[in-house]
């Protein structure tokens, strides 16, 4: 029996699952009407000075990401909202650091904000924080839901980060296509939703490379495959 093409196939698995990594990535979304937005760095509830975050200054569009460290990795994200909107000094964050990322965000007063981030590894657990903050006391809150699990975060003028206020945290993991869908919709009582930004942290996300090394390889090795079975009876 031919054992060669068992181990080579385990093989290449094993390289490429020690290629996937925690993946830690944050986005941030702001607008340049009716004030200029500016891109945040650094740590929010969770991270480091330093850290980079993607920027998006429209309602909606698609692209892929990249981590903290500007790294790209094969997570894409899928994003829709009735608009995107920067405060032009009345956020409770305009005395702190975070106010770049607190002062702007994709905002809805109909149809639910809507996010899909995908091309992570089949299951893979994940903690998703997500942000939802404005300038209103009364007025504004998120209905959340992270596929399938749902959380309502009331807003109420903090200046500091406060759970299930001006953020709200998920633990899950993502389909088994990979993906985690997000919706942010307008709680009872309130008449408007919004995001300011998200942060994932996850496991098992391939590199764009490797996953394209690991495909390669496995066609190059079924090759190999069907012609050592076309030269030599099976058995």
């Amino acid at each position: 029996m031919n054992i060669f093409f068992p181990k080579a196939v385990a093989t290449l698995t094993f390289l490429f699952a020690c290629s996937a990594h925690a993946a830690y990535i944050n986005v941030q979304f702001s607008s340049n009407y009716p004030n200029q937005g500016n891109n945040f760095s650094g740590g929010a509830v969770i991270g480091n000075a330093g850290d980079q975050w993607n920027y998006f200054t429209a309602s909606g569009g698609s692209a892929s990401l990249n981590d903290t460290s500007g790294a790209a990795t094969a997570v894409t994200m899928n994003f829709n909202a009735q608009g995107a909107w920067t405060l032009g000094g009345s956020s409770p964050f305009n005395s702190t650091p975070y106010v770049a990322l607190m002062n702007s965000f994709l905002y809805t007063q109909g149809t639910p904000v809507s996010v899909m981030l995908s091309g992570l590894a089949a299951n893979s657990g994940f903690s998703l924080y997500i942000y939802g903050d404005s300038d209103q006391v009364a007025g504004y809150g998120e209905n959340f839901n992270v596929n399938g699990a749902t959380q309502t975060a009331l807003q109420d003028y903090a200046s500091t980060f406060i759970a299930n206020d001006n953020y709200t945290l998920f633990t899950g993991t993502a389909d088994n296509a990979g993906v985690i869908n997000i919706t942010a919709a307008i709680p009872s009582g309130r008449y408007q939703a919004m995001i300011n930004g998200l942060q994932l942290v996850t496991t098992d996300v391939p590199e764009p490379f490797s996953a394209a090394i690991f495909a390669t390889g496995l066609l190059a090795l079924l090759g190999v495959r069907r012609r050592a079975l076309g030269n030599h009876p099976i058995g």
